[in-house]
């Protein structure tokens, strides 16, 4: 759930984060999307190993409740 509102939060054209960071940096909002192109491929593929391998997902809270 935590990868996928992250990736919520800086996907265009409702990424909050990205407003947030544009105004810290004084950049245009395109440019602060293009530097954060590569993160949001990196969150888009672990979000796709996690939804579509269950065991991985589900390993460290099985391992804590033992």
């Amino acid at each position: 759930m935590a990868v996928n509102m992250e990736l919520g939060m800086t996907v265009p054209p409702v990424g909050l984060n990205l407003f947030i960071i544009s105004g810290i940096v004084r950049e245009k909002l395109e440019e602060v999307t293009k530097g954060v192109v590569p993160f949001i491929v990196v969150f888009i593929l672990v979000l796709i190993v996690i939804g579509v391998s269950h065991d991985l997902s589900l390993w460290l809270p099985t391992y804590l409740s033992e």
